[in-house]
């Protein structure tokens, strides 16, 4: 099996299983939510952000599709309801 590894830099990161990203006041909202609708769609099972957390894996492994589409769509979720993560 091959994996496709996305190389987020510091768009994304995850806490266990919680996906986030980051929102800062100077970010244009709107375009960070395209690139998280672009995201959603990408071909990938293996994340790699810009940071983790001490203890836990420097990468996260996709399980599925639909936990994929379910993790971005909640990041999506949250920031157009105003969430910075």
């Amino acid at each position: 099996m091959t994996n496709h590894f996305l190389f987020t830099g510091d768009f994304f990161c995850f806490e266990g299983d919680k996906w986030h990203t980051v929102i800062l006041p100077s970010s244009n909202r709107e375009a960070s939510l395209n690139s998280l609708q672009l995201i959603r769609d990408l071909d990938f099972d293996v994340l790699v952000p810009w940071v983790s957390i001490k203890g836990e894996s420097p990468v996260y492994f996709v399980k599925d599709e639909e936990e994929k589409q379910k993790n971005i769509q909640c990041i999506i979720d949250r920031v157009r309801d105003g969430a910075n993560s």
